[in-house]
């Protein structure tokens, strides 16, 4: 599987990372990931997938192999995240897109919704004392970047696999999973369980 990447203009208010947008030219751009049968990239070459800034924006370019993730590698739970700089969490955002990608392409996985929350997880776990501060996913499917900032990032490619990590929150896996979601539409009264229980 093959994946390029496009440059759009994300929804400001879903994407705690970016700024507001600016007066008639929007908010930052995000890139977009595009998937393809072929093993090459969109423009036929064969390599690594590479990460890079431009003018407009993130791009990814997918072949396959080992994404280069030198920030990332830097995080292995939140409180590695709280110096960072705004420029930082986005490259951060990035590679960590390109991590998802590249691990799920070999695992299965929950591909979308993941990507889908990248720069909320990072918010959260930027801005949030996790985990003291506790963190409840409506989705289970979107755990993904939550578990790679909080220590999985290493067992990511047992999900899905006997003994390995959950595809969804768990909390016998890990003091950050709050609750453990599976699809949707449990965050509410899980979270007034929660605060009524710490109270």
């Amino acid at each position: 599987m093959a994946v390029s990447g496009a440059v759009i203009s994300p929804n400001p208010y879903i994407s705690p990372c970016l700024t507001a947008p600016r007066p008639n030219n929007g908010c930052r751009k995000q890139f977009m990931l595009r998937a393809s049968s072929a093993g090459r990239s969109s423009d036929g070459e064969e390599g690594n997938m590479i990460t890079w800034k431009e003018k407009e924006g993130w791009k990814i370019d997918f072949s396959g192999e080992k994404p280069a993730t030198p920030l990332l590698d830097t995080v292995n739970y939140p409180v590695h995240m709280k110096n960072l700089s705004k420029q930082d969490l986005e490259q951060l955002a990035a590679e960590l897109r390109a991590d998802i990608v590249y691990t799920v392409s070999k695992t299965g996985g929950h591909l979308s919704a993941s990507l889908g929350v990248i720069e909320l997880a990072v918010a959260l776990h930027h801005v949030f004392n996790t985990p003291d501060d506790k963190i409840i996913w409506d989705v289970g499917h979107q755990a993904y970047p939550h578990k790679i900032l909080t220590g999985r990032r290493s067992k990511m490619h047992t999900i899905r696999k006997t003994s390995g990590l959950a595809g969804f929150p768990k909390r016998d896996e890990s003091i950050y999973d709050a609750f453990g979601a599976g699809h949707s539409s449990t965050s509410i009264s899980a979270g007034l369980g929660v605060s009524e229980f710490s109270l």
